[in-house]
């Protein structure tokens, strides 16, 4: 068994080596939003009255502390920087300090962050635009992906842009002033908890209202389509030659073949023509069902080929109809290709109940990412895994970060799990201080 060693736990101010007179507290760490604590200082001192330094909550520059914690050689690296956003000051000899850590600063509502006029950005990065926003707070950011964005409103809540821009991303305040990334489905290494060693309080809550199929996609838009073309047409004689050729009633960027076919034979060979007559669909026949570019097409042939056996069901004249609707060549900009992508993990089916339309998700990679994200959180969400141990200062593991359980009892051997919220308790009464974490696990 490991020998069990008393943290040495301690508040000090962002940046300096003061230690704050501090009674007990605690501190909750979780992702994709600000971390909360409270602290209980010994004010018998009267150094932390509401005329100090740390009572003024409304300060341009606000105060910044830090929770340090050292089991024997190991000490604690990944608490951020802890804003204090209130004060209380009681009737006895005790002064109360809470607040967030400094993702508060993205949570405000009512921004709005304008580029050259407009707060609409088309066709950014995604690392561009996180640094644009953080930037705008005074912090900076790690691991965002270079993914570009087609369109994204800067109006808001700065710290709810953050996710809906990375729906596949997670973020936490790093240290200093650094905002963290990383996938959802990507979890750093972390403390393996040990029964008898570590564990305390264990408690495993198992729920069949789980998803395991997840389908992101893009739809192209049809707003505004307009009939192109609509052609009957008939012959008292097969026509020759059987290639012929048909104009759009406007040039179009983007349009389907509604209907494309030949009575008693079959239209093959197609080829789509630019305003010149030129082929722009390079060599061979054009043989989709739709079109998207960025070259208009003004007209197109097709070849009128009979069926071999026309004629069995006796005489008949030749005739073809086709229809084709989509966006006139004024529609601008170009629209984009759809997309459809679908994860799942796991035995059984268990779907979302309606797919995942999203516009900042700009292609099939992208969309497979944020499938797979939605499919674990599906999954995760209904394994769940409570754990109480003693603060350690290296069994603390970071917000989506891995971790590994072992426990007989529950039949755990090594057991996987993520890291949803840790929480770190103190009193210097006599408790030597708990961590609590919120766990969940996939079971496929």
């Amino acid at each position: 068994m490991e020998t069990e060693l008393e943290p040495d736990i301690w508040v000090t101010r962002g940046g300096e080596e003061e230690e704050l007179p501090v009674m007990s507290g605690n501190l909750t760490l979780s992702y994709s939003e600000p971390c909360e604590f409270t602290f209980e200082l010994d004010n018998s001192s009267g150094d932390y009255e509401q005329d100090k330094e740390l009572a003024d909550v409304r300060e341009p520059e606000p105060e910044y502390l830090l929770l340090n914690i050292q089991t024997g050689e190991d000490t604690w690296p990944d608490c951020p920087d802890l804003r204090v956003k209130n004060y209380r000051s009681g009737p006895d000899d005790t002064v109360t300090v809470s607040g967030r850590c400094r993702l508060c600063e993205l949570d405000k509502n009512d921004q709005a962050i304008v580029v050259d006029g407009i707060s609409t950005v088309e066709g950014e990065t995604a690392a561009n635009l996180v640094d644009m926003i953080v930037a705008a707070y005074g912090l900076t950011a790690t691991g965002v992906p270079d993914r570009v964005i087609p369109t994204f409103d800067l109006v808001g809540n700065p710290l709810e842009w953050l996710g809906e821009m990375l729906p596949d991303y997670v973020f936490r305040m790093g240290s200093g002033n650094q905002v963290v990334f990383s996938l959802y489905t990507s979890h750093a290494s972390g403390p393996h908890l040990e029964d008898e060693e570590h564990l305390e309080v264990l408690d495993f809550v198992r729920s069949d209202d789980i998803y395991n199929k997840a389908t992101v996609e893009r739809v192209v838009p049809t707003s505004g389509e307009v009939e192109l073309l609509n052609v009957q047409q008939s012959w008292d004689a097969h026509p020759s030659p059987s290639v012929l050729e048909f104009t759009l009633d406007q040039p179009s960027r983007q349009f389907s073949f509604r209907i494309l076919k030949g009575y008693r034979g079959k239209l093959q060979e197609m080829v789509l023509l630019d305003e010149s007559g030129d082929p722009i669909t390079g060599p061979g026949p054009f043989t989709n069902p739709s079109y998207t570019g960025t070259v208009p097409v003004y007209s197109f042939t097709v070849d009128y080929v009979p069926g071999i056996d026309a004629g069995d069901l006796g005489p008949y004249k030749p005739n073809i109809e086709i229809l084709v609707t989509g966006l006139p060549l004024a529609v601008d900009p170009v629209p984009v290709d759809g997309y459809s992508a679908t994860a799942t993990a796991g035995a059984g089916d268990r779907p979302y109940p309606e797919a995942f339309s999203l516009v900042v998700v700009p292609d099939q990679t992208a969309a497979m990412s944020v499938a797979e994200a939605k499919v674990e959180k599906g999954l995760r969400d209904g394994s769940l895994l409570g754990l109480e141990t003693r603060i350690l200062a290296n069994k603390i593991p970071i917000a989506n970060g891995g971790a590994t359980v072992t426990d007989a009892k529950k039949k755990f051997t090594a057991k996987p799990v993520i890291a949803e919220s840790i929480r770190l308790s103190f009193d210097r009464s006599g408790d030597t201080g708990t961590m609590a974490v919120e766990t969940t696990f996939m079971e496929t």
